[in-house]
C-alpha cells in the first residue's frame, strides 16, 4: 500500500496544500479529500511523471473519498474533474461520501461540466456510511466530532492498514481504529483540547503501540513549530508534510521517524 500525501495543510494555510492523500495498491488509486489547492498538487505529479514515465494521468484516480463537505476538503472537485474531462477521460469514477452531502458534491461536478450537462465519463456514487470495501481494501468509517458530519476512513489490505481522520475530534470508535493502524493520519489543528478539532493534548494520550506511526496534519500554522518539537520527543509521532511518501509493507514502517518541513 503506497501512500502519497499531496497536502498536509488546513483550510487557510498559505504554505501547504489542503489536506489530501493518494493511496495506491496494484492498479487502483484512491484520492482522499480534494480541497481547492489539491488539483495543482496533483497536476504537478502528472507533469513530473511525464519525465520519469511512471504514467500518472487523467485515468490514474479510480475513486475519490470525501470525508465531509467543508470547502477545504471538496471544493477542488470541480477543477480536478473538469481537467479529467478536458483530457478525454472515459473511465468511470467512483465518488464516496455521505449521502446527505451528495447534493453539495454533485453541484461541484455539475459545474465541472458546464455549460454542458454531462461529463465524458460516468460517476458512481457510494454512500460512505455503508461501505465495506473500496477497491482492493476493506473499509471502515467512524464519525468525528466536528462542525459538520465527518467520517474518518480506515483501510486494510489484510496485512497493513491506514487510518485517515479527516477533520474533527476523534470519538472512541475512531480512536480504536487509529491505534490499530500501521499509519494513522490524524488532524491536529491545535495544541490544547478543542470541542470540534483534533489537538495534541488529546492525541498524545492515545495508547499507540510500536506497530503504529502517527502523522499529524491539518495544523494551524501557528502551532506547527511547537508540534514539531513535541513530536521529536515521541518515537512514533511525526508532523506530516506535503509530498510525504510511505510504503506500508516495507521494513522501514516500524519506528519510522520523518523529518518534517517547517514553513
Amino acid at each position: 500500500m503506497q501512500l502519497n500525501m499531496l497536502g498536509c495543510g488546513d483550510a487557510y494555510d498559505t504554505n501547504h496544500t489542503n489536506a489530501s492523500m493518494l493511496v495506491t495498491q496494484g492498479n487502483f488509486t484512491l484520492l482522499i479529500d480534494c480541497g481547492p489547492t489539491v488539483p495543482q498538487a496533483f497536476f504537478a505529479k502528472v507533469k513530473a511523471t511525464k519525465v520519469d514515465h511512471s504514467g500518472i494521468d487523467e485515468n490514474t484516480i479510480d475513486a475519490i473519498y470525501l470525508t465531509h463537505a467543508h470547502p477545504d476538503h471538496c471544493l477542488g472537485l470541480t477543477t480536478l474533474v473538469n481537467w479529467m474531462k478536458a483530457q478525454g477521460r472515459t473511465k468511470p469514477l467512483m465518488i464516496v461520501g455521505q449521502r446527505k452531502q451528495w447534493s453539495i458534491f454533485n453541484a461541484l461536478l455539475q459545474f465541472a461540466s458546464w455549460p454542458h450537462t454531462s461529463l465524458n465519463f460516468e460517476c458512481e456514487w457510494i454512500d460512505s456510511l455503508t461501505i465495506t470495501h473500496i477497491g482492493p481494501w476493506s473499509a471502515q468509517t467512524s464519525p468525528t466530532i466536528h462542525a459538520v458530519d465527518n467520517l474518518s476512513l480506515y483501510l486494510s489490505n489484510g496485512q497493513y492498514s491506514l487510518f485517515y481522520s479527516g477533520d474533527g475530534r476523534l470519538t472512541p470508535e475512531g480512536e480504536a481504529l487509529a491505534i490499530k493502524a500501521d499509519a494513522a493520519f490524524i488532524e491536529c489543528e491545535y495544541l490544547l483540547s478543542h470541542a470540534s478539532h483534533g489537538a495534541w493534548q488529546d492525541i498524545s494520550l492515545l495508547p499507540f503501540t510500536t506497530k503504529t506511526h502517527c502523522f499529524l496534519y491539518h495544523i494551524d500554522p501557528r502551532c506547527r513549530s511547537e508540534l514539531t518539537q513535541r513530536c521529536q520527543l515521541q518515537p512514533n509521532m511525526s508532523v506530516a508534510y506535503d509530498g510525504l511518501n510511505l510504503l506500508l509493507g516495507s521494513n522501514s514502517r516500524h519506528n519510522l521517524k520523518v523529518t518534517p518541513n517547517v514553513a
